[in-house]
């Protein structure tokens, strides 16, 4: 879901003003290692630890994402874009159902009508 919300809040950027430079990307920061092992039983515990990155490995991708000079000098190839967990910045590849603009609009629209319903 969050795919298809980047990519239609894309598009609300771009059809609001072409001109403003904002690039809306999701991305997967990968397996991190924070509190979710903590309440695994030892040997799991361990395991999660072999298995997972730091996390400021972990946030590598997001910073990637912020403030990286390829994304801001390449801002149409971005725009949009879903970032893999490996290697940090390189955009994944779309299953068909995300790219279905007609199920992305309906989540969009959908969700504005829940919001004015609850009065936001």
């Amino acid at each position: 879901m969050a795919v298809f919300w980047t990519r239609s809040l894309q598009k609300q950027f771009d059809a609001a003003d072409p001109a403003v430079p904002i690039t809306a990307i999701s991305l997967h920061p990968g397996l991190v290692n924070t509190s979710w092992a903590a309440n695994f039983y030892p040997p799991f515990r361990w395991l999660a630890g072999v298995l997972s990155m730091t996390p400021i490995h972990g946030s590598y991708n997001s910073v990637f994402a912020a403030a990286s000079k390829q994304v801001a000098t390449n801002r149409d190839r971005y725009k949009g874009a879903y970032l893999q967990a490996h290697p940090v910045g390189e955009i994944g590849k779309l299953g068909k159902a995300v790219r279905d603009g007609e199920r992305a609009k309906y989540l969009w629209d959908t969700t504005e009508k829940f919001l004015r319903g609850i009065n936001l």
